[in-house]
């Protein structure tokens, strides 16, 4: 099942720790120089001080509770222009998570936002944030029905 995490939602917020926990391994395996401590502080500040601009979302089994897999996304500003940033989405198993939900789910939640922007200011594009090759990813974006408008390759390197 997919959930859009709510603070003012009671699941939601006894689920906010496995989504968490799930944040925090990924950083561990995937961005190794993270500050994952201070990352996971400002994931819950957005939660908590703006959660209409943090899209997180988890897909879970209803009879257990325990997590599948995650999307950890939140809107950003950049060039006077607002997106979707999308920072993790990892699943367990392909077969076993609801991809196309949690991109329905996405879709909704940006939606929602949008019908309180002005026009020229909506969001129109996501910026997808992988550790995987860019043949990997495209084939969860297609599994999110979306296409790649255009690739690009971000490398962190020390001064």
């Amino acid at each position: 099942m997919i959930l859009r995490l709510d603070q003012q939602d009671d699941l939601s917020c006894r689920l906010y720790r496995g989504f968490e926990e799930r944040i925090r391994r990924f950083a561990e395996k995937y961005d190794l120089t993270c500050p994952i401590d201070a990352l996971l502080y400002e994931m819950k500040q957005r939660w908590f001080l703006s959660p209409g601009l943090a899209g997180y979302f988890i897909d879970y089994d209803p009879d257990s509770l325990v997590l599948r897999g995650h999307l950890a996304s939140w809107i950003t500003t950049s060039y006077n222009q607002n997106r979707l940033y999308v920072y993790q989405l990892e699943v367990d198993a392909f077969g076993e998570v609801d991809l196309q939900g949690m991109a329905a789910g996405v879709r909704a939640w940006v939606a929602g936002l949008n019908g309180q922007l002005p026009e020229g200011s909506r969001i129109e594009r996501a910026e997808w944030t992988t550790w995987h090759s860019a043949e990997t990813f495209k084939r969860y974006l297609e599994r999110f029905g979306l296409s790649t408008i255009k690739l690009r390759t971000v490398l962190e390197s020390d001064i």
